[in-house]
């Protein structure tokens, strides 16, 4: 199965892109690529081939959370570029 001029118009259409007619013929024979590649795919028997639901073996590698040590409201202003006694000052963002 191969895909159309027409076809490839309507979905440059619909996903809102622009194609010059150089990129039109590009895309066409990357989209047939890729169908006749799926195509071959298709032709395997996967039928005592369990899905692949992760592509690595490995489990998760982050590390604990550890409580570290923790700043003071002073060290906190100390280091901020703009501050009143108890709270950093931020620009506004919201209006109204």
């Amino acid at each position: 199965m191969d895909v159309s001029i027409k076809e490839l118009e309507k979905i440059a259409h619909l996903a809102k892109i622009e194609l010059s007619e150089n990129e039109k013929q590009d895309m066409l024979r990357d989209f047939n690529k890729i169908l006749h590649f799926v195509e071959k795919v298709k032709e395997l028997d996967l039928d005592n081939e369990s899905p692949m639901i992760y592509v690595s073996d490995r489990k998760n590698a982050v590390r604990e959370d550890v409580k570290g040590k923790e700043s003071s409201q002073q060290d906190a202003l100390k280091n901020a570029p703009d501050h009143d006694t108890d709270y950093i000052k931020v620009p506004r963002i919201v209006k109204g």
